[in-house]
């Protein structure tokens, strides 16, 4: 079964969008609520299809693009998307927006947009 990785430090959107993943496509969703507890996951990086990224994870901490550099740091190959409650004019989105191959979604998040996305990332 692919996996899909989902930081975000809202538990019940993280809960939402991983149950709605779930059940739209055969993948399981591994969430995490900080960058640094993605940490945990770093020897198995690539068993991770994709990635959904908040882009802000709390005041004074790393962010999702924080996390991104480290995804790409540590040879993470697969797709990254960012959700974001920002407007897209936010100087976190626009440094987002210049990233190769990513996608940025506001929240509330257009489900069935990221779901097209994430099953033509996963190939099927």
């Amino acid at each position: 079964m692919k996996k899909i990785l989902i930081l975000d430090d809202e538990l019940e959107l993280r809960q939402s969008l991983a149950a709605t993943l779930e059940m739209a496509l055969p993948v399981e969703c591994v969430q995490r609520a900080r960058k640094d507890d993605c940490h945990q996951d770093e020897s198995r990086l690539n068993e991770f299809h994709v990635a959904v990224l908040d882009i802000n994870l709390g005041h004074g901490l790393p962010t999702g693009l924080d996390a991104y550099f480290w995804l790409r740091l540590c040879g993470y190959q697969g797709r990254c998307i960012f959700i974001t409650g920002h407007a897209l004019e936010h100087p976190l989105a626009q440094e987002a927006a210049r990233l190769p191959g990513v996608e940025i979604f506001e929240k509330p998040v257009e489900v069935r947009r990221l779901i097209g996305i994430i099953k033509e990332a996963l190939g099927d």
